[in-house]
């Protein structure tokens, strides 16, 4: 247990560390969350097998989703792909990471079907990674549909993803939900960032 210093000089972080890396408290605490990690990663690496697998069959060489995300080159041969799982029942962050995949520009023509998944999806999550696809894919939504994805607390907090869209828009409706959206408690701060960089 960590030792009573309230009447002692603050402590340097090396100092701090080495105290509590002398804790066994702390030392089992920091194995069990090592060990729950662990068993995550080794979780989602079963659950996206399938996925991985179907698109190492088109030549891609990854172990995650998460690797075609951070991606630099195109991936257009991926994307029938990558639309055909993202409606198949994986966990919310799998959904997430395909569909963060779908938000770039061959994708387009996905759109429809990612602004129906966004309406249906309920976990957030996955929403977000939805939002960040439609945010990218803006321009093809139109403004009525963003102003209306925006406006809907129902779309939660994912709604964050899309305020940079409607800050690079000349539409005054745009900035006009802006500045209404400052002050809301979950995207004031964002509302007021984005407009403030315009």
């Amino acid at each position: 247990m960590t030792p009573d210093r309230s009447n002692q000089p603050p402590m340097r972080a090396d100092e701090l560390l080495l105290e509590l890396e002398a804790d066994p408290e702390f030392r089992n605490a920091r194995a069990k969350r090592d060990e729950e990690q662990l068993i995550r990663q080794r979780e989602y690496q079963e659950e996206e097998r399938r996925l991985v697998e179907a698109l190492q069959a088109r030549g891609y060489r990854l172990d995650s989703i998460w690797d075609l995300v951070n991606r630099a080159k195109p991936y257009t041969s991926a994307l029938p792909t990558l639309l055909e799982h993202l409606q198949l029942p994986y966990s919310p962050r799998v959904r997430e990471g395909i569909a963060r995949a779908l938000a770039v520009p061959d994708a387009s023509d996905a759109v429809p079907r990612l602004l129906d998944l966004y309406r249906a999806e309920p976990d957030n999550a996955a929403k977000n990674g939805l939002a960040v696809a439609l945010a990218f894919h803006a321009s093809k939504l139109g403004m009525e549909e963003l102003l209306a994805l925006v406006a809907s607390p129902q779309n939660g907090t994912s709604r964050i993803f899309l305020l940079r869209a409607l800050s690079e828009s000349p539409d005054d409706r745009a900035h006009s939900l802006l500045r209404e959206l400052e002050g809301d408690p979950y995207l004031g701060r964002e509302a007021r960032s984005v407009r403030q960089r315009r």
